[in-house]
């Protein structure tokens, strides 16, 4: 156990800095802080902060312990109850091989004395040897996770209120790394760097930070190691406000919103004379967009636009004139008395509430299109459509017909994931509108036709009552997938396996 007195925690902090008289002693550990290039100071440095940090904790850069014992046994003997999570990522290797590709530069055994080697060729490389050494020391039960890999390739889903890290060793790393970690901290947080040789390289780092202040530990030859930085973050955006369900109207309220929004809809549909309806309804990047342009080459144009994209604006007031001219818009280019619309998930779902139609009343609202032919379009890869969605929303590029190369926007493994949701959402609540309408629609699942255009075309065009015999094949849209899409879903996949 530590060998302080009592739980009393004293700020390290005075006018200059860190107050090293401040600092607590550094207990003992039953058999060692693990061998690396901490002074002792250091350490104390490191025990101190993570003792009164309420965490979370995150270590990038562990190598076999030295650091993670300390910052391990501080939580230990901090008041907070429960323990704060701390999280270790590190490159770990594991042969030679992979620290020369890692690193560039062969692994030489004379290094730190042979320890290095040592740790690289024990068997489960250095991250054995580290795990091993919190063991001995009976501080791997205060560790949350130990990551092997790149904290720029690791998904994590915590904000940090306390970040060591020892994996900034210059402008070019800062350059690479710092953005990645300071986003990762929480609105207060603490960080303490290794390595930091200058006040220079110290501003560099600040400047991806927003430090309130800041300590370098110096040598007596002015040669400085550790820096400490107090960071304020901006505070975590607040949530959209569609982020979470509006309050159920009363009976009342939806029953009248219903009778007005019912009679609009009647008098408008009347007035242009609309007989019948078809809806293509789909999420987003399903292929919607490339059924839809096959349906207009071959005599029913109209699918391609998403008509009820703006009835969030009709949510707050009851249904009255504005409503009345949204929808006469909507209707204005209907063809032969047949209404053709596509209809994402969010856009009925914002009709359903512009026209007073709960869940309960999901028969009601299909009756306003009636009668109406539904298609239901899929995609079977979910994986490939989230990766389309996040790239279309990062570039703005939803529908392509020259021939220039797509925009690579950078990886976001969190954005992608709730594309993901988001897709894998829309087609579960379809399914539970049409069940609960009673509609049975047609179902056209992308790959399947895409697979065999000639017959699944003729299929679809035979169900709709259009000409099925030589149905035309080509439409000017170019496909937007391409290689640095494959690679994004590849290292998607591969991040999923380490959430």
């Amino acid at each position: 156990m530590a060998d302080i007195e009592g739980p009393v925690l004293i700020d390290p902090w005075d006018k200059d800095g860190l107050a090293l008289d401040r600092l607590d002693p550094l207990p003992a550990l039953p058999f060692r802080y693990p061998d690396g290039w901490m002074r002792p100071i250091e350490l104390r440095i490191l025990y101190t902060l993570a003792r009164r940090s309420a965490g979370p904790v995150l270590e990038v850069g562990s190598w076999i312990g030295r650091s993670s014992s300390a910052i391990a046994a501080g939580l230990r003997d901090g008041v907070c109850d429960p323990k704060p999570v701390y999280d270790i990522i590190d490159f770990g290797p594991c042969s030679a091989a992979e620290w020369q590709q890692r690193f560039g530069q062969k692994l030489n055994i004379e290094m730190g004395g042979g320890h290095v080697a040592a740790a690289v060729l024990h068997p489960g490389g250095s991250m054995a040897v580290l795990i091993d050494n919190m063991r001995r020391n009976d501080l791997l039960g205060h560790v949350t996770s130990i990551i092997r890999g790149d904290v720029l390739e690791t998904p994590l889903g915590r904000r940090y209120g306390m970040i060591f890290c020892d994996a900034v060793h210059g402008e070019v790393e800062a350059k690479r790394t710092m953005p990645a970690i300071a986003a990762l901290a929480a609105e207060r947080a603490l960080f303490v760097f290794d390595d930091v040789t200058t006040e220079a390289f110290a501003d560099t780092i600040c400047s991806y930070l927003k430090p309130v202040r800041r300590f370098l530990l110096s040598g007596k030859d002015t040669y400085g190691k550790l820096l400490v930085v107090e960071h304020h973050a901006p505070a975590a955006p607040a949530k959209p406000a569609g982020s979470a369900p509006r309050p159920v109207p009363s009976l009342e309220t939806a029953r009248q919103r219903r009778a007005a929004a019912g009679a609009i809809w009647r008098d408008t549909f009347a007035a242009h004379g609309i007989e019948r309806s078809v809806i293509l309804a789909s999420t987003f990047r399903s292929g919607s967009t490339y059924v839809s342009s096959l349906l207009a080459a071959n005599g029913l144009p109209g699918l391609s636009h998403e008509r009820f994209a703006d009835a969030w604006r009709h949510i707050v007031d009851p249904p009255g004139e504005a409503f009345g001219a949204f929808l006469n818009t909507a209707l204005s280019d209907a063809h032969g008395g047949c209404f053709a619309t596509k209809l994402m998930w969010p856009h009925l779902a914002r009709l359903a509430e512009a026209t007073g139609h709960g869940r309960d009343e999901a028969a009601d609202l299909g009756a306003l299109f009636r009668p109406a032919r539904w298609i239901q379009v899929c995609r079977a890869d979910k994986v490939a459509q989230a990766v389309s969605f996040w790239r279309a929303k990062m570039t703005g590029r939803w529908q392509v017909y020259a021939t220039e190369a797509e925009p690579e926007p950078e990886y976001d493994f969190l954005a992608i994931r709730n594309a993901l949701h988001e897709i894998e959402l829309g087609d579960r609540l379809w399914d539970d509108f049409f069940a609960r309408a009673g509609i049975e629609p047609l179902r056209v699942t992308y790959e399947a036709l895409v697979a065999d255009l000639p017959g699944g075309l003729s299929e679809l065009l035979s169900a709709l009552g259009l000409p099925a015999e030589v149905p035309a094949e080509r439409v000017g849209l170019r496909r937007q997938r391409d290689s640095y899409s494959k690679a994004l879903q590849e290292r998607f996949l591969g991040d999923f396996y380490r959430v």
